[in-house]
């Protein structure tokens, strides 16, 4: 059921999905938890309350025959689009250009951070509106300090000053997730990329963090999603 707050806005999703992937092939269709794991995106955006299109952006043929079977839209990308060099920034654009319609708001999902509660995608677009931002996205507290060496093999830090070291309790940062982003079709036109303007977050839990990209991830990502299955589906 769809939710009549915001009639006005036109809110689409997209997801983006390479069929070459080269650290784990074909990753976007291994299986996790019994589905491909592109399924938990498409379900993801198909349970918000707020999304009223998704897509799903692909080259690959069996990418997109199994999203249609999943009563979703589909984009053959280009593949010039499609290696690993292209941000998904580019993808993003070509998706939009094949939409004959006036897009308000765009959702960003990567299906190698599957682990999204229910309301997620709702949750973030609500933030976004409440708050006048232009972007959006969804971030990890990161309470880690970081170093990093020059062409001196010198080290310096990059987010605090040792001479006045916090407590770790009182130091906190934002690490980006890659699990969802918001923003305004205007700002995509304008910067070619998911984020510009006026830039909010949204926390999710420790356990959301993941990111898949060789069978060790796609194994651990299966472990966390079994024990928080009842919060994703």
């Amino acid at each position: 059921m769809k939710d009549n707050q915001y009639p006005r806005l036109n809110i689409i999703c997209i997801i983006t999905a390479r069929g070459n992937s080269q650290r784990l092939k074909n990753k976007n269709l291994k299986i996790i938890n019994n589905k491909p794991l592109i399924y938990w995106s498409i379900n993801s955006a198909k349970n918000s309350k707020l999304v009223n299109k998704v897509i799903v952006s692909s080259e690959d043929d069996k990418i997109l025959r199994y999203s249609k079977r999943l009563d979703v839209q589909t984009v053959k990308r280009p593949k010039r689009l499609s290696n690993s060099i292209i941000m998904p920034d580019a993808a993003l654009v070509h998706a939009v250009s094949s939409i004959k319609e006036k897009i308000d708001l765009i959702v960003f999902l990567h299906p190698t951070s599957p682990l999204r509660k229910k309301n997620d995608i709702d949750n973030s677009i609500k933030i976004l509106i409440k708050n006048n931002y232009d972007s959006l996205l969804t971030v990890n507290i990161f309470k880690k300090f970081l170093w990093r060496k020059n062409k001196s093999n010198l080290a310096s830090p990059i987010n605090y000053n040792y001479l006045k070291r916090p407590r770790t309790q009182d130091f906190e940062n934002y690490c980006e997730n890659g699990s969802i982003y918001v923003f305004k079709n205007r700002i995509l036109q304008k910067n070619k990329n998911r984020l510009g303007g006026k830039v909010g977050l949204m926390i999710q839990e420790d356990w959301q963090f993941c990111d898949i990209n060789n069978s060790d991830d796609l194994k651990e990502t299966e472990i966390l999603m079994k024990k928080h299955l009842g919060k994703i589906e």
